[in-house]
């Protein structure tokens, strides 16, 4: 650009900052090389005029010298007016006196001023007179400052440009610039506020030539994109106090382009056309709703669309665009391309700016380290959606604002998420905001951004919003463009809808697909809130519209029953026809497919979120029935008869089938084991203590972390093979997400630790997915395994674990077994499977399989006996080394008090909060704190391993702490800690529960409680001494009292449970 240096390049090379070395210091250069050039298109007196880069110098230069003596000793200057003209040669006059420039946008609130002011210390304001009373009013409320104000009335320019420079002007500017100005901050920009209070963000001068040099930098890396031509014109439609307004207005000063002002901003339909035929435009840049507002406009007038056809490119950015608008764009010859930046980061990813590209709405980094190494990282969101990635820019990236870092390796995390385009590798799709993400009631992740994407494409939706968090299910609103309906009634318009939903559902994870109960659409003249660059406002959103969302919850959890006041009983016949209709819809599958009315429905798909959507059909369309009623009845057929006049005893007739249900599942993996499997024989030598090769299960869970932990940290293990259920590189992040969250050391996961392999794995196949070498391999090399993996439950009934759990045992007893030494079994089981038995008040360490009904009445239980069970047919009948680990209830650890906030007695304990009770119990309190069961576990492997199990006194431990306090005592121990409540019998507790709403964290658990009521109050006692003789760790148990119980309270603070 300079003549004397024709060299300079703006790149990411970072010649340009050295050269110019200010942002000023460039825009003195190129009002000197392009001086007669044209710089600035206005609208004025009906028509557009033209100002030169000089014209442009010479107004801002004896602004600058007459306001320097107001900005003597001024450090922060601030400048509030509406964009136009006049905004641009005030901003380059009070950047010449080389102050920091706050660039307020003047549709901030008082309050928002007045912390802005405060933050950056300014002590100088320029305003123009339409917002004179704001920051009048606002300085009055500033603390610790007096500020100055200077009222900014609208420029004469025809008089101005009349007027002599000023002959002082050297003398009165400092002009002088040197490396110390590089890194020196020239502008402030906030942030939008939408979040809470703006913030200020300040940007240096090498950040302001990085920014505007960005269509340089895209043109260095692909030499085949479209770039920036002296004779463009570019139609700007952001504010100056946008960066991205700032960008795109003075990235024309590189090249001696110039830029246009339209009359207004935002500008109209009519008032963009006018511009772009007026002066000619080559380049225009909007925000996508300025895009969305003209769509219409520009469909019906030809010549609108025209002169938009002409444009080289429209450069659109600061939040999503309707595909369906920019594909109709596209399709229409009208080129759009995206682009990505934050006032944090500047510009740095953009479309394919080749114009003969159809990309237009995917993008890639440009911006690259002398090694070619990218500033943009992207990095694996979340474990569980490996292809859902988070941006975020390095700490040495020239392109970052001052001081943002917000990453401890200095680099600054965006927040945004992105997903890579499958049809164009390397660039990826911006889909959402990471602080948009869901963390439903369940724990599980949900990303409302793709369904409301696809949601959003239907011609009958202008607005869509997913909530779900903290709720057990996502919801909809709608709100329906009014200029579509072309007479459709609410049906209609509903089902059209929906019918976006269920395509939006088909690639969302099955946890967070929205059912049709779930999505509402908003009365006529309801909006969703949006911000100031036109992104729906989500938390502001979820706040306006709670009690219609705590509405739609509750009738969908309680039911809503539509009977009215018809009474009718409905007949058997009536009632099947309904559930057959019910389930057939739900689960989308014909009715005709539907003709084993003795198959539980969880095996055709049914989950925990859909079964809840039939209980509600079925309180619709039938009657009231209990919470856990699909759990206890999975059959249309165990249904139909609880839904008869008889339903209460069929019910318990229904309870006493699966008990026998329970003995048909383990009488099948018997049968298949007696047929399968040959009888054992052991001749290895047991001597060499130090060459256990473990492969273990539930490595992810807070017990399998430990474990693992434990045993990467013992010498006497050679290798771990760790069974992960994902897919690739996702089952490691999996490992190290687990480890980090437990605070446990994730260095004994790095991939130079040779004694640790973790394999991907899909449990339902029966070699796990792997391949035929590494099954093998497992087979020749593992001496033990550890199954910790089972699906925690208390709804679920037997018939779903013999689907999800049992299956997996079985393959991996399979795999265990060799005819001559057979690797040890280790099955981490769970004291329900034996905590109905009514014999002892003590229940010793032995199997007990002869009845089922030793098990409590659940599913998760029943399926422990059932493994139980068939582990001591395998040591019985097999000659095979079976362990049995009962593990008791188990609690977070001791050194920093980890304990699942969704697990019983941490939503119990959260629960009694909100109601302020908490259920008396004459019980013992057993607890065991998880670092000291997976001590006690990983010593009784060890010790098992070199020893010929039939010589030990019995293969069954149990892994509960014998350092017992009784119920009360903890009670006073929760008082001594804080809590505030009353105590009140169980019965009546749970009956208060029965009347709070699902907003309750206990509430989930009230079916439990109300079948489990009895033997809840009545739990027996656990012997433990063949388990203490094996584990030194058990005995030294740390018993729970107030050091523990707050460690506790302080972990479930850290994660927001408790308050």
């Amino acid at each position: 650009m300079n003549s004397s240096s024709p060299s300079i390049k703006f790149s990411i090379d970072q010649k340009a900052a050295y050269h110019y070395k200010s942002f000023t210091n460039l825009m003195n250069e190129a009002s000197k090389m392009y001086t007669n050039r044209p710089f600035a298109h206005y609208f004025s007196n009906g028509k557009y005029k033209i100002l030169t880069y000089a014209n442009i110098d010479h107004l801002a230069t004896n602004l600058a010298c007459r306001w320097a003596k107001e900005a003597r000793d001024v450090k922060v200057a601030t400048l509030i007016a509406d964009h136009n003209i006049d905004y641009l040669i005030i901003m380059l006059a009070l950047m010449k006196l080389r102050v920091t420039l706050l660039a307020l946008c003047p549709k901030n609130s008082e309050a928002a001023v007045v912390n802005l002011l405060e933050k950056t210390k300014s002590s100088l304001v320029f305003a123009s007179k339409k917002h004179e009373p704001l920051v009048k009013s606002s300085a009055e409320k500033v603390k610790e400052k007096s500020i100055k104000m200077v009222t900014v009335d609208r420029l004469d320019i025809e008089a101005s440009l009349n007027e002599a420079l000023n002959s002082d002007y050297e003398k009165i500017l400092d002009l002088k610039f040197s490396e110390d100005d590089i890194r020196k901050d020239a502008l402030i920009i906030h942030s939008s506020g939408s979040t809470g209070l703006p913030k200020p963000i300040y940007l240096s001068n090498q950040y302001l030539i990085n920014i505007i040099s960005f269509l340089h930098m895209i043109k260095e890396v692909d030499p085949e994109a479209d770039g920036l031509a002296r004779d463009d014109v570019f139609l700007n439609g952001v504010p100056l106090y946008h960066v991205f307004g700032f960008y795109c207005v003075f990235q024309m000063a590189t090249i001696g382009g110039s830029v246009v002002f339209t009359q207004n901003l935002p500008s109209s339909g009519d008032e963009i056309k006018h511009a772009l035929i007026s002066t000619n435009a080559t380049l225009m840049c909007a925000p996508p709703a300025t895009l969305e507002q003209i769509l219409h406009q520009v469909k019906v007038d030809k010549e609108f669309q025209e002169a938009l056809r002409r444009l080289r490119f429209i450069l659109f950015g600061g939040a999503p665009l309707k595909r369906k608008t920019g594909e109709w764009f596209h399709k229409h010859g009208i080129n759009l391309r995206v682009e990505y930046g934050t006032t944090e980061i500047g510009a740095i990813m953009a479309a394919n700016m080749n114009s003969k590209s159809d990309n237009w709405s995917a993008m890639r980094s440009y911006i690259f380290d002398p090694r070619g190494n990218d500033y943009c990282v992207f990095e694996t969101n979340d474990s569980s959606e490996p292809d859902i990635k988070h941006m975020y820019v390095r700490r040495d990236s020239p392109t970052l604002a001052t001081n943002v870092s917000n990453r401890p390796d200095g680099g600054f995390s965006t927040g945004d998420l992105f997903k890579e385009h499958p049809d164009y590798p390397g660039y990826y799709i911006y889909i959402g905001r990471r602080d948009d993400i869901l963390v439903m009631e369940n724990g599980e992740k949900a990303n409302p951004a793709p369904q409301e994407s696809v949601i959003g494409q239907c011609p009958l939706v202008k607005q869509v919003a997913v909530f779900g968090n903290g709720r057990p299910c996502t919801a909809a609103l709608i709100v329906v463009d009014e200029e579509q309906i072309n007479g459709q009634d609410e049906d209609e318009i509903f089902e059209t809808i929906f019918q976006a939903v269920e395509d939006a559902n088909k690639d969302s994870p099955r946890h967070s697909i929205i059912l049709r109960e779930m999505v509402k659409i908003l009365p006529k003249g309801k909006t969703l809130p949006l911000g100031p660059k036109g992104n729906m406002l989500r938390k502001k959103a979820e706040s306006e519209y709670e009690e219609c969302l705590d509405q739609m919850y509750k009738e969908f959890f309680e039911g809503h029953s539509a009977q009215g006041g018809n009474t009718k009983p409905l007949s058997d016949i009536d009632i099947e026809s309904i559930l057959i209709r019910c389930v057939s819809d739900i689960l989308k599958v014909p009715e005709s497919s539907l003709d084993d009315h003795h198959q539980s429905l969880f095996e055709l798909g049914l989950n925990s979120l859909t079964a809840t959507q039939l209980r509600s059909r079925i309180i619709k369309h039938i009657q009231q029935v209990p919470q856990n009623f699909i759990y206890r009845c999975p059959t249309i057929a165990g249904m139909k008869d609880a839904l008869s006049t008889d339903g209460e005893q069929n019910l318990e007739d229904y309870a006493e089938q699966k008990y026998d249900k329970t003995m048909d599942i383990l009488q099948k993996y018997i049968q298949k084991a007696e047929k399968e499997l040959s009888v054992c024989e052991s001749k290895k030598d047991i001597s060499n203590e130090h060459e256990q090769v473990i492969l273990l299960t539930g490595a992810t869970g807070s017990l399998g972390s430990f474990i693992l932990s434990n045993l990467l940290k013992n010498n006497a293990v050679k290798k771990v093979f760790c069974m992960v259920r994902g897919k690739g590189s996702n089952a490691i992040e999996r490992l190290k997400e687990s480890f980090d969250s437990r605070y446990l050391d994730s260095l004994l996961l790095s991939s130079n630790n040779s004694r640790l392999e973790v394999l991907s794995i899909q449990s339902r196949q029966g070699r796990f997915g792997l391949s035929d070498k590494l099954y093998h391999k497992l087979k020749d090399e593992v001496t033990t395994i550890i199954h910790a993996a089972w699906i925690l439950d208390f709804n679920m009934s037997v018939d779903y674990y013999d689907q999800e759990c049992i299956p997996f045992l079985y393959n991996l007893i399979k795999l265990a077994h060799r005819q001559t030494n057979p690797m040890h079994f280790h099955l981490i089981s769970s004291i329900s499977a034996v905590s109905n038995l009514k014999s002892s008040k003590e229940i010793e360490e032995k199997p007990y399989v002869e009845d089922t009904h030793v098990s409590m009445p659940t599913g998760y239980a029943q399926s422990k006996f059932i493994a139980e069970a068939l582990m001591d047919y395998l040591v019985k009948k097999k000659n095979f080394p079976c362990f049995i680990e009962r593990l008791g209830q188990v609690c977070g650890d001791t050194e920093n008090g980890v304990w699942n906030a969704l697990e019983q007695y941490p939503l119990m304990l959260m629960g009694g909060q909100i109601m302020k009770k908490m259920p008396k119990m004459d019980i013992k309190v057993d607890w065991i704190p998880v670092n000291d069961a997976a001590n006690s576990i990983s010593e009784i492997v060890l010790r098992t391993a070199n020893t010929d199990y039939k010589s030990l006194d019995g293969f069954v431990f149990h892994i509960v702490n014998p350092n017992t306090i009784t119920w009360p005592k903890l009670l006073d121990i929760m008082k001594s800690c804080g809590l505030n409540f009353e105590s009140v019998p169980f019965q009546e507790w749970v009956e208060l529960l029965s009347h709070t709403d699902d907003t309750n964290p206990a509430s989930p658990l009230l079916p439990y409680y109300q079948a489990n009521v009895d033997h809840l109050l009545n739990m027996p006692g656990w012997k433990t001494e063949k388990a203490a003789q094996m584990a030194p760790s058990l005995s030294k148990a740390c018993p729970v009292g107030p050091d523990l119980f707050k460690k506790f309270l302080v972990y479930w603070k850290s994660i927001g449970y408790y308050k």
